[in-house]
């Protein structure tokens, strides 16, 4: 068992990051004292960016989206929440629908879309950047004529194509943590086919489904991650995993519930790596 007194963290941001999330940030480093767990916070832009001749610190909270800086910090013996083979999966939209289908798991048809030429979808279906987050790089395609414009929107990105769902502007994001569902909201958005909070849809506390839960499980089994999103769509009656979401935003939990995820989430680590 380690001696939780000398356990240290580093937060690790990169510099965008950090300005859209100084509460966050100070919540974890204030509530990192009660769990007697000694966080740095770090601003990081890449690999390139790890001191060298130091100390490292036994783990990182890694909250910027860069697989590589996370390998990098796992190489030097630094456990890292979450950990890179899931940092690698799910900031990749389609390694996420490769690895998915790899389980078994259910996802919408995906289509890498290859230098700008249309994917053979019947329209409507949308046109995703691989790497975007929080429904930005996004689009809708209604009829073919439209894809030339909506492609210039990801120029030099690398873009996958997927039909539209039954029931557009409605998914589901499940907070998972530990492996546990912490929360399940239901999101709706009647302005737009993306439902997400922060583009203003509006969101209500659920319960997932049995088949969520056991999609859930099996993303767990393999990937081992500690603090997630995972969000479903619904097409043709079932709900369908679209993406993961690993560095998970945690605003729908405050604004709607009375749980202190971050709490939780420094109660899951100092366990960890108190019996490391």
């Amino acid at each position: 068992m380690a001696d939780i007194d000398k356990i240290k963290g580093w937060l690790v941001y990169d510099n965008e990051g950090a300005k859209r999330n100084e509460w966050f940030i100070n919540h974890i480093l204030a509530l990192s004292k009660k769990h007697n767990l000694n966080i740095q916070f770090k601003i990081m832009e890449s690999a390139h960016s790890i001191p060298n001749n130091i100390d490292f610190p036994d783990f990182a909270i890694v909250r910027t989206i860069n697989p590589s800086l996370t390998a990098a910090l796992e190489a030097r013996g630094i456990r890292c929440f979450n950990n890179a083979k899931t940092s690698f999966i799910a900031n990749d939209k389609y390694k996420t629908y490769l690895f998915c289908k790899s389980l078994g798991i259910d996802v919408m048809p995906t289509e890498r879309v290859i230098n700008d030429t249309p994917p053979t979808f019947t329209p409507p279906y949308v046109l995703k950047s691989v790497a975007g987050h929080g429904g930005s790089e996004v689009f809708l395609v209604k009829n073919n004529i439209d894809f030339p414009s909506v492609i210039k929107n990801l120029e030099d990105k690398s873009v996958i194509a997927q039909p539209l769902c039954s029931i557009p502007g409605m998914d589901m994001r499940v907070y998972v943590l530990a492996g546990e569902v912490a929360l399940s909201v239901l999101r709706r958005s009647e302005k737009d086919f993306r439902s997400n909070f922060s583009l203003g849809g509006t969101a209500s506390i659920v319960e997932c489904t049995p088949y969520q839960k056991d999609i859930i499980n099996k993303l767990y089994n393999s990937l081992s991650f500690d603090f997630v999103g995972i969000d479903f769509i619904f097409n043709d009656g079932e709900w369908i995993l679209n993406e993961i979401e690993d560095v998970v935003g945690t605003r729908m939990i405050y604004n709607y519930t009375s749980i202190d995820i971050v709490d939780k989430w420094l109660t899951h680590i100092s366990h960890i790596m108190n019996y490391k």
